[in-house]
């Protein structure tokens, strides 16, 4: 249930808040001898109030507060400003806090082989980033730096050995990206993202998230006809940190998780035109040609760390979609 409110202060100053609540219910583990039943909720609420200084700069200050049965109430403010050099340069600063809260497997899951956790607490990232953007007609350009800090991770550890969750390490991170999109004769978009990050855990051991420091995709889309829009992506990932980099001695080894190349196609057509006369508002095939190079694609095992790597992604595949709307 989510309830919210949105206005004018002063012809300067908008405010937008509201309060959410979630019922927790369920079953874990139907099909086994002992399931888990559980029932629990949440709630929050949270404001944001947007003042536009002078033509030039905006202020942005905002919050929220959360509450889960078992664990206590939390805050995570954000603050921005933003400020625009003329009209196509624009500077955006940026800190805030976000919070992640448990999937009901990590607060109830009761199996001999791992426990759950009701007191577990949500994990949170504070985030500062400072952003110069470039956009005019056709084109537009971004370049982000950030930092953040990760704080009361979600992990699995042995407690009077019983398997289970904690609050407990930190990774700070920081990185950059940059963002471009181009629009030629309305027909023909270039898109690119490409980042870089680092992290260090409290440990101090570089990358140990296995996350690669980079990722790159760049692809087009391109407006054959009217009805008729063929896109084409390659998503490319860097090696991830290896188990053995972070000290860790699997005992079954399967395929090396290494850097590649994920491409795919897109097909889509539209058929309104053909339902013109009837109760149909719009209608769309697509086909979607994923992993066009068939490649293997594997990656460190997070969680079981006996099997050095696990399947990341499928092989190539063909998905053919029908959507139509009255």
């Amino acid at each position: 249930l989510e309830v919210s409110t949105l206005g004018k202060i002063t012809d300067e100053t908008k405010f937008v808040g509201g309060i959410t609540y979630e019922k927790l219910h369920g079953t874990i583990g139907n099909t086994s001898a002992n399931p888990t039943h559980f029932d629990t909720y949440r709630y929050g609420g949270y404001g944001q109030i947007s003042w536009q200084a002078d033509s030039n700069n905006l202020v942005v200050i905002g919050g929220q507060i959360n509450k889960s049965e078992n664990t206590d109430s939390d805050i995570s403010p954000r603050v921005a400003f933003i400020h625009s050099f003329n009209d196509n340069w624009t500077g955006k600063l940026l800190i805030g806090k976000a919070f992640r809260s448990p999937f009901a497997t990590d607060l109830f899951l009761n199996s001999p082989s791992l426990q759950g956790n009701p007191d577990l607490s949500p994990e949170y990232i504070i985030t500062f980033d400072g952003q110069l953007i470039f956009a005019e007609k056709d084109l537009s350009a971004a370049i982000t730096l950030y930092r953040s800090k990760h704080k009361d991770l979600h992990k699995r550890v042995v407690i009077e050995d019983t398997p289970t969750f904690s609050n407990s390490g930190k990774v700070n991170y920081r990185g950059i990206e940059f963002e471009f999109k181009n629009r030629w004769a309305q027909k023909l978009e270039v898109q690119l993202n490409a980042s870089y990050q680092t992290n260090k855990d409290e440990f101090g051991i570089k990358d140990s998230t296995y996350n690669p420091n980079t990722m790159i995709k760049m692809g087009i889309n391109y407006q054959y006809s009217p009805n008729l829009v063929l896109g084409l992506f390659n998503n490319y990932f860097a090696n991830p940190t290896q188990p053995d980099e972070l000290n860790i001695e699997p005992s079954s080894l399967n395929e090396k998780a290494g850097s590649y190349h994920l491409t795919t196609a897109n097909f889509r057509y539209s058929l309104t035109d053909l339902f013109k006369h009837s109760q149909v508002s719009s209608a769309t095939v697509s086909l979607l040609a994923d992993n066009i190079l068939d490649k293997s694609i594997y990656f460190p095992s997070i969680n079981r760390t006996n099997v050095s790597t696990l399947p990341h992604h499928n092989g190539r595949s063909l998905t053919l979609t029908l959507d139509i709307v009255f």
